[in-house]
């Protein structure tokens, strides 16, 4: 796990990709932090070093046949039991695989909001009811789906979801897809719905 601590009173627990705790969340994790969140990274995978971006296939699989959505949701739900003993306020970040488990997070009733970067498979949990707030980003260009379909019928009530300038992964610095003004916009974006939905930061 890796664990950014200031003694704050609210944290953010950002959740990975097929590929484990590698550049990209650690840049992600520091990036939040600057805001004044402790953050937590959970190793959802157990995998140390992380899988590489030439491993995608093989990072999937062990996602699907080894770990898969409800395994790594009830990781998540342990560790908030826990954490929320030290924290009066938890927020989430996910990205990817990582997007859908804490969308599927969303709907536990001691979050304070969800930030899901390109969660292709929560289409397939689309019958969950967030109780916070949540922030759906997403590439335009999906390879699985129409992203302008889905944000039509998923945006409503507490949900807000926006696409940007990009393909799935554009966030990643260290990705092929990298876009970098996408990238600063939805990372914008996330720390200003941070910020109003904290009511310790604020």
């Amino acid at each position: 796990m890796l664990a950014i601590k200031h003694g704050n009173r609210a944290l953010v627990l950002v959740l990975h990709e097929i590929y484990g705790i590698n550049d990209h969340m650690e840049l992600a994790a520091a990036s939040i932090a600057e805001q004044g969140f402790d953050v937590l990274v959970p190793d959802l995978i157990g995998r140390n070093p992380p899988f590489s971006y030439d491993q995608s296939e093989r990072a999937y699989r062990n996602f699907v046949d080894a770990v898969g959505f409800d395994s790594a949701f009830e990781q998540v739900k342990k560790l908030l039991a826990e954490e929320a003993k030290d924290y009066d306020e938890i927020h989430i970040v996910g990205f990817s695989v990582g997007a859908t488990v804490a969308w599927l997070c969303s709907q536990l009733d001691h979050i304070a909001s969800v930030t899901a970067f390109y969660g292709s498979r929560i289409r397939d949990y689309r019958k969950i009811t967030p109780l916070c707030p949540v922030l759906l980003i997403y590439g335009e260009r999906e390879k699985s789906f129409n992203v302008a379909d889905f944000i039509a019928e998923v945006a409503e009530g507490s949900i807000e979801a926006v696409s940007l300038p990009g393909e799935h992964g554009f966030a990643d610095l260290f990705a092929p897809v990298f876009d970098k003004n996408s990238r600063q916009k939805a990372l914008d974006l996330m720390k200003n719905f941070q910020k109003t939905h904290s009511t310790i930061l604020n």
